[in-house]
């Protein structure tokens, strides 16, 4: 009987770890953000340095599937190459940040680099 109340105890244990691993939201940005290029920097609260190690995933239209990712650098920077003009999608997580979900229109007329945002986990 005490076997069973172990593995019991255990298997709950284990049930609530992903739970307890740390809370976010995933904030989606209302508008579709216009770029030359699928690469910019990423910020924390709108300040001025840059975010290391954001993962950057390109994604399905739902954000559910990723088809390529990458790592911010040192700086904050990301960059996926060669793609061409079209719609993006975009989905940013780092441990202790809400992920952020964004749109991206590629296109000749609009700045070079994105500067994305993410916000503090609360």
């Amino acid at each position: 009987m005490n076997m069973r109340i172990a593995l019991v105890s255990i298997l709950w244990s284990l049930a609530l770890v992903p739970w307890a691993r740390g809370q976010f939201t995933q904030i989606l940005e209302a508008k579709t953000i216009s770029s030359q290029t699928l690469s910019g920097r990423v910020h924390a609260n709108d300040e001025k340095d840059g975010l290391a190690g954001v993962v950057v995933e390109l994604c399905d239209s739902k954000w559910e599937n990723a088809f390529a990712s990458t790592v911010t650098d040192s700086a904050g920077d990301f960059h996926f190459e060669g793609k061409p003009k079209g719609i993006y999608h975009l989905r940013l997580s780092l441990s202790g940040m809400d992920h952020l979900l964004v749109t991206v229109r590629l296109k000749s007329s609009a700045p070079k680099a994105l500067s994305l945002s993410m916000r503090a986990a609360t």
